[in-house]
């Protein structure tokens, strides 16, 4: 007879996701729009010079700014920023799980969960939702990732590098979290050790935070 399937490994993850409904509460269950602080959703925005990096203040709109007007030229433009926020936690939890699972693996699934919870909310989370900053959520939530993929890619795992462009990808919505990100994917890579060469694993890492970091740095 075939093993019945185990939801065992989906715990951290639908925990997860149950634990940035209960946070973001309050904004799942109102209608309208979210306007706190520095976070100002509307149902349409604009590329504007601002949010392309054309004028000659500091580019710290971008590109989250023009990403935000990309999409809200399809989907309305508060559940953009509701879906980045609930998509920010939820990755935050879940990726501090699975974290968690591939540093310390003898760890059981009460360790694992503990962890997502302190991922998803602790006083950093808190404290950057009531100032709106929704956009550096999203950069923190690829910081647990970021681990994972450069301890991948250490480990001589070839699925590592995509997985690290994709979180220092995401991490670059803005300035600060492109820099986060590659700071972190660097503190993992650059320690000699591992079954990777250290300097083509450096390399690739510098090349991919620079590609992050061009959209801001060109506008700056």
């Amino acid at each position: 007879m075939p093993r019945p399937v185990s939801l065992r490994p989906a715990v951290p993850a639908l925990y997860s996701l149950a634990l940035a409904a209960v946070v973001l509460g309050p904004l799942l269950t109102s209608p309208g729009y979210l306007l706190l602080r520095d976070a100002v959703s509307t149902p349409r925005s604009f590329p504007t010079d601002s949010a392309l990096g054309l004028t000659d203040a500091a580019a710290r709109a971008v590109p989250q700014d023009a990403l935000l007007a990309s999409a809200s030229s399809v989907v309305d433009g508060g559940l953009v920023v509701t879906a980045l926020l609930t998509g920010a936690l939820w990755a935050a939890g879940w990726g501090s799980a699975r974290l968690v699972a591939v540093l310390l693996p003898t760890a059981g699934l009460p360790a694992r969960l503990v962890a997502a919870t302190v991922g998803a909310w602790n006083p950093y989370v808190a404290e950057r939702l009531l100032q709106g900053h929704w956009s550096l959520l999203v950069g923190y939530a690829a910081l647990p990732w970021t681990v994972v993929a450069a301890v991948a890619v250490r480990r001589g795992d070839r699925s590592g590098w995509p997985a690290l462009a994709v979180c220092l990808g995401v991490a670059g919505l803005t300035p600060t979290g492109a820099l986060l990100a590659s700071v972190t994917a660097l503190a993992v890579l650059a320690p000699p050790g591992g079954r990777s060469r250290l300097v083509p694993r450096l390399a690739g890492a510098v090349a991919l935070a620079g590609a992050v970091a061009a959209p801001w740095l060109v506008a700056t």
